[in-house]
């Protein structure tokens, strides 16, 4: 009698695993959520910006606190912004270029910098305004002169706003080795972008305590 209710009990608990997975498998591919274990956040590789946000994550982020995480959304082309289409006629699209401060590590998606000026504008009156954040941590110039190549033809942009900040310097010092540039002196492309593309180079980024950049890596 005991060895069947044990082998019930085993058989209900197997079951009951199963259709746990089951449905956590179903609502991840629903959904494309999850929670990233720890403070390093791997990213998506590209052949000119060398990296862009992971693709179509959503879900959470450690934050700065012990404990604690921070939404976040990014669209199909490594942007945590709306997915990115041809503007709508009669729409005021602004870009914004930066990086983490627009990208806005330890904010919640609804507190990024262009959610929240887009926010006010519409607030003022201007419904028809669209802002449209391009940015990942660690970017700089270099990285912007590549992103107006890549995405001012096909976004037709009313307003840019480049958020620069004191770091870009250096680290555009440091870049300007990487990239291929056009006979205007624009960066084109970065030398080493088909052994990036291959995935033989690893491409992430990660954060301390302190919201500064650990990386690449």
């Amino acid at each position: 009698m005991k060895k069947n209710i044990l082998l019930i009990l085993v058989s209900i608990t197997l079951t009951l695993g199963v259709l746990e997975l089951l449905c956590r498998t179903i609502y991840f591919f629903q959904t494309h959520t999850w929670q990233a274990a720890d403070a390093t956040y791997k990213s998506d590789p590209h052949p000119m910006l060398l990296y862009t946000s992971k693709r179509n994550f959503n879900g959470l982020l450690p934050a700065g606190d012990p404990g604690s995480t921070f939404r976040v959304r990014i669209n199909a082309h490594g942007f945590r912004t709306h997915e990115l289409y041809p503007k709508i006629p009669g729409v005021y699209r602004v870009l914004l270029l930066g990086d983490s401060f627009v990208w806005g590590y330890n904010a919640n998606q609804e507190d990024t910098l262009g959610v929240r000026i887009e926010a006010l504008l519409h607030q003022r009156g201007k419904t028809n305004a669209e802002v449209i954040a391009l940015a990942a941590p660690s970017y700089s110039c270099l990285r912007y002169a590549v992103l107006a190549r890549s995405y001012f033809a096909f976004l037709q942009p009313d307003l840019v706003i480049v958020c620069v900040d004191q770091s870009d310097i250096k680290e555009d010092e440091d870049r300007v080795k990487d990239y291929l540039f056009d006979a205007q002196g624009a960066p084109t492309v970065l030398k080493d972008a088909e052994k990036i593309m291959s995935g033989h180079v690893a491409v992430g980024f990660a954060f301390d305590v302190n919201r500064t950049l650990c990386g690449p890596i």
